[in-house]
């Protein structure tokens, strides 16, 4: 009999509580997938946090008559195009997707735009339809500024590892390249341009044979040669500081065998500096980022 009443007395309890949840908002919503009419649901911190920060964007675009749109972190190079105040800039298929799909930039948004020769504007989106987009330059941001006049010259490398030379070099400063230029290595640059804040993108030249390179060298550019031969020595350093009185500079480096000795007493006649990379055999594709990386500490703009 006690064990009938306490099971009778357990059905009960069971039965109250899920009255109980049936009256909460909260387990309606869960039950039917709908809120009641009226309830108000709980929110997450991180949701909190989020719909704060968005309600305090909107305030800030309403208080200067700009409701949903601003001026966006976005960069896009328009290469060929003049930027002037008040000037149309036309943007591609392409660049308007990836403005309108991918980054929602809204009508009346500013993004930033560079061509490479007139530094970096503020442009006002005007309009987007599926054949491109349109936008107007309203302000200047930064006036046009070249980084150092130095060349990477390498020999070709195995699967991706040209597109990351690119990609690095780019981000590192170079103003030119000795390579295969094809279309996607053209995009790498522009995009790498874009991501570091360069207000120019790098010529890509084609792939040539080394005796010809060397037979049409300008006279006034000095020639950094990357010797695997002269690892482990000490005075690289020394070595590129004395080259400061020079304006214009050329990085080479060799293939992943290492230079030949004709090549080698070739590099003499004009006049080229060598130098080694450490004390470790590096990758061609390793060598040619850290011969940049140290001539822009030593010599280019980051010293």
């Amino acid at each position: 009999m006690n064990r009938q009443r306490g099971l009778v007395l357990g059905i009960t309890s069971v039965m109250n509580s899920m009255a109980c949840m049936a009256r909460d908002p909260c387990f309606s919503y869960l039950h039917s997938g709908r809120p009641p009419f009226g309830a108000r649901l709980p929110v997450s911190t991180k949701s909190q946090r989020q719909l704060a920060a968005r309600a305090k964007i909107v305030s800030q675009a309403r208080d200067r008559g700009q409701e949903g749109t601003g001026r966006r972190d976005i960069r896009v190079f328009v290469g060929g195009q003049q930027l002037l105040h008040g000037s149309t800039v036309n943007f591609e298929s392409s660049q308007s997707h990836y403005l309108d799909k991918v980054m929602r930039v809204m009508e009346g948004s500013h993004v930033k735009v560079f061509n490479g020769c007139d530094g970096e504007w503020w442009c006002r989106m005007d309009h987007f339809d599926k054949k491109g987009a349109r936008g107007t330059v309203t302000e200047q941001r930064h006036t046009f500024s070249a980084g150092s006049d130095v060349w990477l010259l390498f020999a070709p490398v195995k699967g991706d590892a040209t597109e990351a030379i690119v990609q690095k070099a780019t981000e590192l400063g170079r103003t030119i390249v000795k390579s295969i230029k094809h279309e996607r290595l053209q995009s790498i640059a522009v995009e790498a341009s874009e991501q570091c804040e360069r207000l120019d993108v790098p010529d890509l030249v084609p792939l040539q044979p080394l005796n010809k390179l060397l037979l049409n060298w300008p006279s006034d550019r000095k020639l950094v040669v990357c010797d695997e031969t002269r690892v482990g020595e000490r005075g690289t350093w020394d070595t590129l500081r004395a080259l400061q009185g020079e304006a214009r500079f050329a990085m080479l480096v060799g293939p992943e065998g290492g230079w030949s000795d004709d090549e080698l007493s070739g590099f003499a006649e004009h006049q080229a500096v060598k130098i080694g990379l450490g004390p470790r055999i590096l990758r061609a594709d390793t060598a040619a980022i850290a011969a940049l990386t140290l001539f822009q500490a030593c010599l280019g703009d980051w010293k």
